[in-house]
């Protein structure tokens, strides 16, 4: 996300806002890394996908985050492994996710994963980011 975007968020406001997304009626699987008592990642997936063109068959991770001082340590890939090993039993068609364009370095661990773009390109409303999405498929053709 571009860094006045960033810079404009507001802890405060951000965790009221996880917090009612948690006590909502419809939770999304949520999952978190922790590191000597700290939280350094964490994970959140839409089931189903909120892209209308996916056909209620395609979760959708909707936050991946990593502290930056556990970059390489194999907690994003942890937390990504947990989620897709999930939504495979759980019998999702295919996994997708909008990445910034131009974010090569969250491209390539995504690709790592398997994800592939798949054409689609969006904007992201509060950022004014430009956004292609990626997806994987877990079980049969998607």
């Amino acid at each position: 996300m571009p860094d006045d975007y960033l810079d404009g968020f507001s802890v405060a406001a951000w965790a009221e806002g996880w917090a009612r997304t948690l006590e909502g009626p419809t939770r999304p699987l949520t999952f978190v890394a922790v590191r000597d008592g700290a939280i350094v990642g964490l994970c959140r997936v839409a089931t189903p996908s909120r892209d209308e063109d996916t056909g209620g068959v395609f979760a959708e991770f909707v936050a991946v985050y990593v502290s930056p001082d556990a970059w390489r340590s194999g907690i994003g890939t942890a937390m990504m492994s947990h989620a897709l090993d999930r939504l495979r039993r759980d019998g999702w068609q295919a996994a997708s996710l909008w990445v910034a364009d131009g974010n090569d370095r969250a491209r390539r661990f995504y690709e790592e994963l398997g994800f592939r773009l798949d054409g689609a390109r969006s904007v992201h409303r509060p950022s004014g980011a430009s956004e292609v999405r990626m997806r994987l498929p877990l079980a049969g053709p998607a």
